[in-house]
């Protein structure tokens, strides 16, 4: 049987009900206390924008452990750290001795609240589209086999999937793959809509439109890990696959390097911060 590449992407996400991701894989936030220092320093920034508010929320979603959470908790001032409430999302429940909230992130609406909001390394493992282009530079839905092995299944023609290339990802090159994210756009809005004052932060592996738009993504970015190896890409539940963020669909805001927020280099310092600005203006 031949599917969707990102249908059976979709259903393999059990992987995270079964898995703790730092089994797999290393994120930034587990090889250097530099990520929790700036993201200190961020919430610290915001409880002063807005005055130390009632409510203020910092919230890390997609929160593995609770490591970073914690982390960045013990970084604050004692009355940050003792008046803001600290929120961790995900499937399962970590070790950290915060608030957790226990749901799928990719549909939850959570309870509003100023402060700030942490999405790192959490985008990029939401299923999207694959695409890979004909000979004639059209685009076709990959599609995925019992064997693993993939191919172009079904022309696209949905309107919004086609103007989403256009608009991010124009590319007519023959055989060129692309992946289409608007998924991670939607989970993305109804995250940043929590915050009704401060700050939302989106922190992964992603790319903008010039590179894009240069081919230097034209192979895709669809990758797998397993066991701390980089596997093959097949979605089977045992291993986690992830795809790069087209970062400047999420949302107009300020990008910027992980080098220039931490001073981590190498790949990880390629990473990107989108800085999503939700206002200063908030009821004491």
């Amino acid at each position: 049987m031949v599917r969707h590449f990102h249908t059976a992407w979709a259903e393999s996400t059990v992987f995270y009900r079964a898995h703790r991701p730092r089994d797999h894989f290393r994120t930034s936030s587990h090889s250097s206390s530099r990520v929790a220092r700036a993201l200190a320093r961020i919430v610290a920034e915001q409880w002063l924008r807005l005055g130390a508010p009632e409510g203020f929320t910092v919230t890390d979603v997609g929160a593995d452990d609770g490591h970073l959470l914690a982390s960045v908790r013990e970084l604050v001032q004692p009355s940050i750290r003792e008046g803001a409430r600290w929120r961790a999302v995900d499937l399962v429940a970590g070790d950290a001795d915060v608030d957790w909230v226990i749901a799928d992130i990719t549909s939850i609406d959570l309870a509003a609240a100023p402060g700030v909001l942490i999405a790192q390394e959490l985008l990029d493992d939401i299923p999207c589209p694959i695409v890979q282009n004909d000979d004639a530079g059209r685009p076709w839905f990959l599609g995925l086999d019992e064997d693993g092995a993939t191919a172009p299944l079904t022309p696209v023609t949905d309107r919004d999937d086609l103007a989403w290339l256009a608009t991010w990802w124009p590319d007519p090159t023959p055989v060129a793959m692309r992946e289409i994210g608007r998924p991670r756009d939607a989970a993305w809005q109804r995250l940043r809509a929590s915050v009704t004052a401060g700050l939302a932060i989106a922190i992964d592996y992603g790319h903008v439109r010039a590179e894009r738009r240069g081919g230097r993504w034209a192979a895709g970015t669809v990758r797998a890990f397993q066991s701390g190896r980089v596997v093959r890409p097949v979605p089977d539940g045992r291993r986690n696959i992830t795809a790069h963020v087209a970062m400047d669909a999420l949302a107009d805001a300020p990008l910027r390097r992980q080098v220039e927020m931490t001073g981590i280099g190498g790949a990880e310092g390629d990473m990107l911060w989108l800085l999503d600005d939700r206002g200063a203006s908030c009821v004491r």
